[in-house]
């Protein structure tokens, strides 16, 4: 059975994907983007036509692990297909890791993308890890320096960056 793995930016999705291309999946939506000027059908029709394509590719079997954003809209989607026993969202903690987090993020992208995509979504994460949680999804929070590796028993055979990355 697939798994999904919804987490928030830079906890290494692309990353673990990299290394493990025969058991995994890196799914970009680019939902900031693609998503900017359209009305709400038009977002409904998007979400649902990705919902639709991850659902074909895990119904089929091939991977293990597919990673995908965690954005409201496509967990809602994927929820309707009926995969929440297939899901696990993974959030920063960051009540222990808001300087380390930000960053990790202008390590990878630049101050206005934060500015832009993640610190407005800052101040609804709390309330929207516990709407999760409390339909009974699997939910983890990665504490400070963590990363998606650190969290998730990915079994035996399943190469993660080591080292000194981290820091």
């Amino acid at each position: 059975m697939t798994r999904l793995i919804a987490a928030y930016p830079c906890l290494d999705k692309s990353t673990l994907h990299t290394l493990n291309r025969g058991p995994t999946l890196d799914i970009e939506v680019y939902e900031s983007r693609a998503t900017r000027d359209m009305t709400q059908d038009q977002e409904d029709a998007y979400f649902t036509g990705v919902a639709m394509m991850i659902d074909a590719i895990a119904s089929c079997g091939s991977y293990r692990h597919v990673f995908i954003s965690e954005d409201d809209r496509l967990i809602a989607k994927l929820l309707e297909l009926g995969y929440a026993d297939q899901l696990t969202l993974v959030f920063p903690d960051l009540d222990t890791g808001l300087e380390a987090y930000h960053n990790r993020i202008l390590g990878r992208n630049d101050e206005a993308w934060w500015q832009r995509v993640i610190l407005p979504e800052l101040d609804e994460l709390p309330h929207r890890i516990e709407r999760y949680r409390s339909l009974g999804l699997d939910v983890i929070q990665t504490g400070e320096d963590q990363y998606l590796e650190d969290v998730i028993d990915f079994g035996s055979g399943f190469a993660t960056p080591g080292g000194d990355r981290h820091g």
